[in-house]
């Protein structure tokens, strides 16, 4: 007799009273199903502040009538009694399950994830059947719920010879009007079901739409054909993004409701863009070049693609990749086509200086919706006289060599003398091993004719990360005449790394997920970016996200999880999540991750122990029960290591009832009786390790009629409370 036992069932029913039921729900209320199909009803049982209760009794009951039908197949059978005894099913009309006292996944003992059903605390199921057509009437009965009117909740099943093909949620571009359509097939001959009633309803809350011919219509009822389909065209008010929600029910040709879906449409556009670039300055006469980008970011594809470039009086065409579909004076035309979402088209324009001054030229997108955006570059044309264009890198890594060019020309109506070429530049660089900074660059030209133009090319070798601008000057005659700025932007990746575990301890044969954080902390892109991942060997590697590249071990080589990256941009960082489980024990264990990227590696590590649980269970039985006066019967006391750490400093202590004499005891060690305590206490076990026992053996003698108990006491160094069992033996004469 386990007194413990009863215990805990009392402190168990204490803490259900506690929590009374109040409320209770079931879902569906209403469906419908193929015939020789099955179907799941979910309760919940909720109590006064609304939350889910477990270890509620729920009766389920299917009612009988002229066109009833269905059967119960199978229950929640956890907990389920009746007239004491646990059973799988009363009948196929009725039985009693008991709510969930923490989550569970029904899987129906298939491979297919879609069909499980998450069950959470207070929820308990049910599932029916039926080979014929008719209606499944449901009544769950909650009898803890004091309430009539609140104790019991409803729901019918309707079963028909039919496969309903729903329409599936759609995705279209917006303004272009989309019909749905409804199918409905006798399940059994795989013919049509003409007449039966399907009702579409707009559900409030979406993007202005109308559904047919009226932009009234918000609500219209089809009848399924001769194919067995009904169709609705759903139809966009203005062409704006967003979705529409529709409400489908499907009811009889007499109109009997039978089943409700919902479907979704989602309204996507093309979002245009376009920017032009092209040089700040340039010179009279000469070409210059501009780049226009057009780009349609949205989710919707962009039709009927036009570009039109309005060109200043200042600047003439001259080329273009692609070929323009019309120039027409300054007006200058492409016709792109279609572009998909995030497609980019790229326009290479050449045009000739004809005016000095500030030139603007502006180019717009145009597509089948009308205007789009539009984006202007300007370009100052330099008067004549001496001109100086400087050209070079204007993006670099730390470490490259950047080239540039400077070019002076001679735009003036008479020759230039004593021409000087200045190049200021920053410091930051080197310039055949000398550091930039503190002295200019110099080239004396001389003289420079007419249209008459020179070129000087360095190169410089990047020291320092940031934005550089140096300044060419052209000199005539002592004074700065003309000037040209160039910016350099030297970048530099700078890739860290920090990984981090979801515990500090974790116990044997529990998970553990490492979070590696990835990156660049510099300015400039991280190419071939390594991540490597080394598991110690106490760790058995579960899964990684984003999903990695897995090696076990070999010998002496450890697991790795790798992960290759071909860029990490400046300022990006990638976080990964790997899950580990422990299978040795260890004070410590290092999980160390390594990261490379052009030739540079950087490493963090995590640490963590894995510990066992101790966990010892005492048991006793007595070998005669009942027991004459003056016989003997044996208490034999079992204690085992269940858990899967050593237990030490195990000890026992047994007392004896008062309706019995010490004999004699056995044990793994000594032991002692204690005659005023009537306890046998036998010497400690140093150590216990997982899945070993230990057995005690007392005999006594009965000496007195009665109920007697016996106690058994065991203490270990891991567990700070005794464990306790009792063991009732009648004594009679």
């Amino acid at each position: 007799m386990k007194r413990i036992v009863s215990a805990l069932l009392m402190v168990f029913s204490v803490a259900l009273f506690a929590q009374q039921p109040t409320r209770i729900t079931i879902d569906p209320v209403a469906a419908v199903n193929p015939v020789k199909t099955q179907h799941t009803f979910v309760v919940t049982v909720y109590d006064e502040n609304g939350n889910p209760l477990g270890g509620q009794k729920v009766e389920w009951i299917l009612s009988r009538g002229n066109i009833c039908v269905g059967d119960i197949v199978e229950h929640d059978d956890k907990g389920a009694i009746v007239d004491g005894q646990k059973v799988d099913k009363i009948s196929n009309h009725y039985s009693v399950t008991y709510t969930n006292d923490g989550p569970k996944t029904l899987d129906f003992g298939n491979d297919n994830p879609n069909d499980d059903l998450n069950l959470t605390v207070g929820q308990t199921w049910c599932t029916i059947t039926s080979p014929i057509e008719g209606e499944t009437h449901v009544i769950a009965f909650c009898p803890g719920i004091k309430d009539a009117s609140q104790h019991k909740v409803y729901a019918v099943k309707y079963w028909i010879d039919a496969d309903i093909q729903w329409p599936v949620n759609a995705i279209n571009r917006v303004g272009d009007p989309h019909t749905f359509t409804f199918k409905l097939i006798k399940a059994s001959s795989r013919t049509p079901l003409p007449g039966y009633r399907v009702r579409w309803k707009l559900v409030e809350g979406g993007v202005p739409a109308y559904l047919n011919d009226s932009e009234e219509n918000k609500e219209v009822e089809v009848q399924t054909n001769e194919e067995g389909e009904a169709k609705v065209t759903l139809t966009q008010i203005n062409p704006d993004p967003g979705q529409n929600d529709i409400e489908i029910e499907l009811r009889d040709p007499d109109g009997k409701l039978l089943a409700v879906r919902k479907v979704t449409k989602r309204w996507i556009s093309p979002q245009m863009s376009i920017v032009k670039t092209g040089p700040a300055e340039g010179i009279l006469n000469e070409n210059v070049s501009y780049t226009i980008t057009v780009t349609n970011s949205g989710e919707g594809e962009a039709r009927d693609v036009k570009v039109l470039d309005t060109l200043p009086s200042g600047l003439a065409f001259e080329s273009a990749q692609p070929e323009p579909a019309a120039v027409r004076g300054n007006k200058v035309r492409w016709n792109l086509g279609t572009l998909a979402s995030n497609e980019s088209k790229q326009i290479n324009l050449v045009v000739k200086a004809k005016k000095t001054g500030k030139q603007v030229n502006k180019a717009q997108v145009r597509t089948d919706r009308g205007e789009g955006p539009a984006a202007t570059a300007e370009t100052l044309i330099g008067a004549p006289e001496l001109y100086i264009v400087k050209t070079g890198q204007a993006l670099a890594r730390l470490g490259e060599s950047p080239a540039y060019r400077i070019t002076i020309k001679n735009r003036g109506s008479a020759p230039a003398r004593n021409v000087i070429v200045k190049d200021q530049i920053p410091a930051g660089f080197k310039y055949r091993g000398r550091d930039t900074g503190k002295f200019a660059l110099k080239w004396n030209v001389g003289t420079l004719q007419r249209n008459e133009e020179r070129s000087f090319d360095y190169v410089l070798q990047t020291q320092q990360e940031g934005d550089f601008v140096n300044v060419a000057q052209a000199v005539s005659g002592g004074k700065v005449v003309h000037e040209a700025r160039f910016t350099t932007k030297v970048v530099n990746p700078n890739i860290t790394v920090k990984k981090r575990a979801s515990g500090r301890v974790i116990f044997l044969n529990k998970t553990v997920v490492f979070t590696i954080t990835v990156k660049n902390e510099g300015s400039g892109d991280a190419r071939g970016v390594d991540v490597v991942d080394t598991l110690p060997s106490q760790l058995e590697y579960i899964s990684s996200e984003p999903q990695g590249s897995f090696r076990p071990a070999r010998g002496e080589q450890l697991a790795t999880v790798r992960w290759q990256f071909p860029k990490l941009g400046a300022g990006e960082s990638i976080d990964i999540k790997v899950t580990a489980r422990g299978i040795a024990q260890v004070p410590r264990c290092i999980n160390t991750v390594k990261v490379t990227s052009e030739g540079r590696e950087v490493e963090d590590q995590a640490a963590l122990r894995i510990q066992g649980v101790s966990a010892m269970h005492l048991s006793t039985y007595d070998t005669d029960d009942p027991v004459e006066v003056g016989q003997q019967t044996v208490y034999v006391i079992t204690a085992r290591n269940e858990g899967t750490s050593a237990c030490t400093s195990v000890e026992l202590k047994n007392t004896i009832p008062e309706e019995m004499e010490f004999v004699k005891a056995e044990g793994p060690g000594e032991f002692e009786f204690d005659e005023t305590t009537r306890a046998v206490n036998f010497a400690a076990v140093a150590i216990l390790q997982p899945g070993d026992k230990l057995t005690f053996k007392v005999v006594c003698r009965a000496i007195a009629e009665g109920s007697a108990k016996n106690t058994a006491r065991l203490k270990y160094a891991e567990f700070d409370k005794p464990i306790i069992d009792e063991e009732g033996t009648s004594v009679y004469k």
